[in-house]
C-alpha cells in the first residue's frame, strides 16, 4: 500500500502508518497500532541483546580465585560457582594466588586438584605454572591458573587467548 493510502486508512482507524520496507520502490507501508510497533521494537532489541551477550561470553572470561591455603569446602564452593558459569556458556579462569608464607608448589597442587575436579563439568586447558620466565608489574611471577570452557565447544577453544579488559591467556 502506498504512503498516501496508508495515511488515509490509518487516520480513519486511529492507527499509525509505519514504514515496512523503505528500500522498496515505492516504499511499502504497514498500518499498525503504536502498541504493536513498540512490542516489535522491544522484541528486536531483546534479540540483539541476546546475540551481544553470546558474543561477549565467547570472547571474554570470568576469573575465580581459589586460595592455596583454602579449605576443601571453600574450594568446592568456588568450583560450584565455576560450574554454574560454565553451564551458562562462560569461559572461566581458575587462579590460585600465591601469598607470602605459602609455597608455589602448594598453590600448584591446589590448582591440579581443582582442575581434576573441574574436568567433570568443563573442558580443561593446560595448566599454567605461573608464567615461567615471565615477570609481571611489581617484579613477581603471575599466579598459576587454568582455563575452563563449556564442554563440546560451547565457547571458544580452551587454549585460545581471551579477550576483554583483562586480556588473559590460557
Amino acid at each position: 500500500m502506498g504512503g498516501g493510502r496508508a495515511a488515509c486508512v490509518a487516520g480513519a482507524a486511529a492507527f499509525t502508518p509505519l514504514v515496512f520496507l523503505s528500500a522498496a520502490d515505492p516504499p511499502v507501508f504497514r498500518v499498525a497500532s503504536a502498541a504493536s510497533a513498540v512490542t516489535a521494537a522491544r522484541a528486536r532489541a531483546a534479540a540483539s541483546r541476546g546475540a551481544a551477550l553470546a558474543a561477549r561470553r565467547a570472547a571474554d572470561f570470568k576469573e575465580i580465585r581459589v586460595g592455596a591455603a583454602a579449605t576443601d569446602h571453600d574450594a568446592a564452593t568456588r568450583l560450584a560457582r565455576a560450574a554454574a558459569l560454565v553451564a551458562k556458556g562462560w569461559r572461566v579462569k581458575l587462579t590460585v594466588p600465591v601469598p607470602r608464607g605459602v609455597g608455589r608448589a602448594d598453590a600448584y597442587k591446589r590448582l591440579e586438584k581443582a582442575a581434576a575436579e573441574a574436568a567433570s563439568f568443563a573442558d580443561v586447558g593446560p595448566l599454567n605454572a605461573g608464567g615461567v620466565g615471565k615477570r609481571i608489574q611489581g617484579g613477581g611471577l603471575p599466579p598459576p591458573s587454568v582455563m575452563l570452557a563449556p564442554p563440546g565447544g560451547g565457547a571458544r577453544a580452551v587454549g585460545a587467548k581471551g579477550g576483554g579488559a583483562s586480556g588473559g591467556s590460557a
